[in-house]
């Protein structure tokens, strides 16, 4: 797959206990099929923490981007959460999520800020069903 943000090809990973697709030595950003995110576990976030980033590239977070899996699908441009910090590129066609790099590291941030720690993987949940829902998964 090619990546939507800089153009590399994307290599497979694996993080935790799935296989994800990123953008290694390259603007390090990393493709969620649909349900992957959600799986990812602590040692998965450590792997992708550590996808390799070439910093003298720039990404325009704001353009819009084509997804990788899906040929000729624009995927849009939402928040993660109701909290309204982190936006993400969802596939509303196969729901799959494009996160930039640092994007992951804001979603773990934002998790762990929730008002009520406990359900923050209710939360995760949740936002998932919604953009699930919205593309029609």
């Amino acid at each position: 797959m090619i990546c939507p943000a800089c153009g590399s090809t994307l290599v497979m990973r694996r993080v935790g206990s799935v296989d994800v697709d990123v953008c290694d030595g390259s603007c390090g950003g990393v493709w969620f099929d649909n349900f992957e995110l959600r799986k990812v576990n602590a040692e998965g976030g450590e792997a992708i923490r550590a996808v390799a980033r070439d910093l003298s590239l720039h990404v325009d977070r704001d353009s819009q981007r084509h997804c990788p899996r899906c040929p000729g699908q624009l995927m849009l441009r939402r928040y993660f959460s109701r909290m309204k910090r982190t936006e993400i590129d969802e596939c509303p066609a196969c729901a799959g999520i494009w996160l930039d790099a640092g994007e992951f590291a804001e979603i773990q941030r934002e998790m762990e800020d929730y008002p009520f720690g406990g359900v923050a993987s209710m939360a995760l949940n949740q936002t998932l069903s919604e953009l699930r829902g919205r593309s029609g998964m």
